[in-house]
């Protein structure tokens, strides 16, 4: 059965996971979109912890991505 037109799936994942999917590229926060604002203060926290954490180790370069943050969208 294959997926036809936009289709949405409402789940509820852990912090830590998202986490982890966050900082291994599985998944962007422009993937989907919070439906609180607790969620979204949440994902906000996580994409800019990701953030800091590729710039500190460098795994980020100023051609990454046309220079923008693949977390956040924001100019490195």
């Amino acid at each position: 059965m294959g997926i036809v037109g936009k289709q949405w799936v409402r789940v509820e994942v852990d912090a830590k996971t998202l986490n982890r999917l966050l900082a291994a590229e599985q998944v962007c926060a422009a993937d989907f979109r919070c439906l609180d604002c607790e969620s979204k203060r949440c994902i906000w926290r996580l994409c800019l912890l990701n953030c800091t954490s590729r710039l500190k180790t460098g795994i980020a370069t100023e051609s990454d991505h046309e220079n923008l943050c693949r977390f956040c969208g924001q100019a490195l």
